[in-house]
């Protein structure tokens, strides 16, 4: 899969748009993403092999609104920072529906286990809300969110229904006006339910996160976002968050990511990504992302995903 929407390099030279009357209190993302993934294994046994493979496809639609307590001020850096330039408080809400299908096939040579191609569809729905208090004074802020997700699952053998509740809080502080780190806590309790499976977990994580603004030479800048989080689910050494944004200019930005262990481990996914972000205006901004991840399954075989995603930005 290849990323749909290049961006002309001739956005790179755009001139500065004025900041002043770029200024806003309000923001609403629409967002729309596609992933497809597939995967494999192969067990052998006593009287043959059986190979087992799926494929999965997602959509995702997502809305989100954000208020800023005081208006934020876009003459510091890239359009795409303006709030964290501004050490702005904010609350924010957002909904995301998903809805997918998965093919799994199973090839068997052992005469005592047989073929089977199972379809099933998906259906889930994610509430979250969040928001961020800086007490400019003293540089600190105090960062909370909580999201609530709901899947439906329904295949030929039953269905399974999962529900998820996560809550995070953490406290943090400015160094100069373009360094963040804070330190937080991430509770996670899920149930599943339904005529296959049922059962409760609950996990509790660590995070340090650190963002950090800065010039590469007199005209571009960059950005740099990284997270440590310990105990991630499926992965026993903790998992590691990077972005690297640049900046030409501050309309258009372009960068790459990054999420997998915390140390050198091949269990669990390794995810990256590319993105583009221009702001035609200051108020209006469009952004495009592209995903894909390798994962090593435990057991014989592997299995891969990517995704493109496309958003909106509207500021008022």
């Amino acid at each position: 899969m290849r990323l749909k929407t290049l961006i002309p390099c001739a956005l790179l030279a755009l001139p500065a748009m004025s900041a002043v009357a770029d200024d806003y209190d309000y923001e609403i993302d629409l967002g729309y993403i596609n992933s497809s993934g597939s995967a494999d294994s192969t067990t052998q046994f006593n009287g043959g092999s059986v190979t087992a493979s799926s494929d999965i496809d997602v959509d995702d639609i997502a809305v989100s609104g954000s208020w800023y307590f005081d208006t934020v001020d876009t003459s510091k850096g890239p359009l795409e920072r303006a709030a964290f330039l501004s050490r702005a408080s904010f609350l924010s809400i957002g909904v995301t529906q998903a809805s997918g299908d998965t093919t799994l096939r199973i090839t068997s040579t052992d005469p005592g286990i047989p073929d089977v191609l199972e379809e099933s569809e998906q259906d889930g729905d994610t509430v979250s809300i969040g928001g961020r208090y800086v007490f400019n004074a003293s540089n600190w802020f105090v960062d909370g969110a909580a999201a609530f997700a709901d899947l439906e699952t329904d295949t030929a053998f039953g269905s399974v229904s999962v529900s998820a509740d996560a809550y995070a809080v953490s406290l943090g502080r400015y160094f100069g006006d373009r360094t963040t780190v804070s330190l937080g806590v991430v509770v996670t309790e899920s149930s599943a339910g339904g005529t296959v499976f049922g059962g409760d977990s609950s996990d509790s994580d660590l995070a340090l996160a650190v963002t950090h603004l800065g010039m590469l030479g007199d005209e571009w800048q960059y950005g740099v976002d990284a997270a440590a989080t310990t105990d991630s689910v499926g992965r026993s050494d903790g998992s590691l968050d990077l972005r690297l944004a640049l900046y030409p200019n501050r309309a258009f930005s372009f960068g790459a990511e990054y999420r997998g262990g915390l140390l050198d481990s091949d269990e669990g996914p390794r995810d990256y990504g590319v993105f583009l972000s221009w702001f035609a205006t200051g108020k209006l901004g469009i952004e495009a992302v592209y995903r894909w991840a390798d994962i090593e399954a435990p057991v014989d075989g592997s299995a891969d995903s990517d995704g493109f995603g496309a958003a909106v930005v509207f500021r008022f």
